[in-house]
């Protein structure tokens, strides 16, 4: 599971409340990948784009099947297309 985001509580915080007002949503996508997917794709890329693009490709049938093994065992890595269309 990838989350797009995720909620730090604070120390304090009633547990069993799902997201208090007081949590703080932390970006799971960082500033460096955004500007690595930037550099390579232009600066129209958000971090909502890089989220669909690699939800997209963890989904894709194809991508299940040829990695498999080693989907089974490690962290997917991620391919650049080479043609995009800016």
């Amino acid at each position: 599971m990838f989350p797009r985001y995720t909620y730090d509580l604070p120390a304090d915080a009633d547990q069993s409340v799902l997201l208090p007002g007081e949590s703080h949503r932390r970006d799971n996508i960082s500033d460096d990948a955004l500007a690595d997917y930037r550099a390579s794709y232009g600066d129209g890329v958000t971090k909502d784009h890089i989220f669909a693009y690699v939800y997209g490709v963890l989904h894709h049938p194809d991508y299940r099947a040829r990695y498999a093994t080693d989907l089974a065992k490690l962290l997917p890595r991620i391919p650049k297309i080479a043609d995009a269309i800016a």
